[in-house]
């Protein structure tokens, strides 16, 4: 996730931890060799990929070009 969004390991684990700390649950169960995501962790991110569809959605609606002229 780091090298992809260009941001240090560090940098989202930060990021994480902090929303982590805002919803008031851990969304990743970490082991030693493993990361998975929990129950609400898979919930959160429902929401999220349904937020940005919205936010597609709406900027395609809105970068639509207004019509001008006559139907007949």
């Amino acid at each position: 996730a780091a090298a992809r969004l260009n941001l240090t390991q560090s940098a989202v684990s930060g990021h994480l931890r902090r929303l982590e700390e805002q919803v008031g649950k851990p969304l990743l169960r970490r082991t030693t060799r493993s990361l998975e995501m929990t129950q609400d962790g898979e919930r959160l991110l429902a929401y999220a990929r349904a937020m940005l569809s919205l936010n597609r959605d709406a900027l395609a609606d809105l970068a639509q070009a207004p019509f001008h002229g006559r139907v007949r």
